[in-house]
């Protein structure tokens, strides 16, 4: 049976729920904090023998009933997100069985309390997808790739190909690159400057902050702002990321020329050669991220 109990981990943790469970036919203890779920070997106690996953990774429950008092395949699947090197992120699953459907039944629900008040995962989506971004990857990538990471998480999504009434709550996804989330923040910048009247012109004046979040799937050439937010370029980590709520605070500045907003940078700022090279680079798209480093060298 579990047992509910009021022990208190070393680190000041209490647990909220431990049991003995089975994985791949042998006797595991697992132990539910709410920050944390771990399990080992059932006498083992070795701090390299016991696996650990954050509440807030866990992405999704799966519970499995024969609902038979004589079965021993009552489960509960527990999937979750694993940081791998250079900050990949990849998506896996531990299966706890017993023969016991109300301590199975009870591990499900005491992590899915604990998932529903202490995680961040976002609950709806709004995915705007580029289709051009990059190499034109975008909609077969977010098709393949995201939206069954999405769809798994149990997270809803609605999928446009432009930008309309977005400060309602939702988490904005952008599909693409630096080039979509720069005219998405651009876009929002100058509407939340419309509403609160303020003159865009004006380089003293105060900055909205956006506080809709935006996820960005690296989908483009450079895929710079995506590489500083996860560390990575990966479009499978980048999912993950926005599915269990990962934030990251990005800064931007208003770039004027003669008492008129010129834009919102995000990434970089520049002019003279530089200006003139990005500029020119854009007539060859067709060739990638190669475009930039030809530019420079002719």
């Amino acid at each position: 049976m579990a047992e509910q109990v009021s022990q208190v981990l070393e680190g000041g943790k209490d647990i909220i729920i431990h049991c003995t469970c089975k994985i791949k036919n042998k006797d595991y203890s697992v132990s539910l904090t709410n920050t944390e779920l771990t399990w080992h070997i059932a006498g083992n106690t070795q701090q390299k023998g016991i696996q650990t996953v954050r509440t807030v990774d866990i992405l999704s429950l799966s519970l499995q009933s024969s609902r038979k008092q004589d079965s021993n395949n009552d489960s509960v699947c527990v999937s979750y997100v694993r940081q791998e090197k250079k900050y990949i992120l990849k998506s896996c699953s531990v299966v706890f069985i017993a023969g016991d459907l109300q301590l199975i039944s009870n591990l499900y629900q005491q992590i899915t309390d604990v998932v529903k008040n202490f995680g961040q995962k976002p609950k709806r989506l709004l995915v705007l997808i580029n289709p051009v971004s990059g190499r034109s990857k975008g909609r077969p990538d977010y098709e393949q790739k995201v939206a069954p990471i999405f769809r798994d998480a149990g997270i809803d999504t609605d999928v446009i190909g432009i930008i309309v009434h977005l400060l309602n709550g939702l988490l904005l996804v952008l599909v693409g690159g630096d080039g979509l989330y720069h005219e998405a923040v651009n876009g929002l910048m100058r509407k939340l400057a419309s509403e609160q009247g303020l003159n865009v012109d004006d380089p003293d004046e105060t900055l909205p902050s956006i506080d809709l979040p935006m996820g960005l799937i690296p989908c483009g050439t450079g895929n710079g702002i995506a590489h500083g937010c996860y560390g990575n370029k990966d479009v499978t980590t980048a999912a993950l990321s926005i599915t269990i709520g990962y934030q990251y605070p990005a800064n931007m500045m208003s770039v004027h020329s003669g008492n008129k907003l010129i834009a919102y940078s995000t990434l970089l700022a520049g002019y003279g050669t530089w200006g003139d090279l990005i500029y020119a680079a854009e007539s060859r798209r067709s060739q990638g991220v190669l475009r930039y480093p030809g530019m420079i060298l002719h």
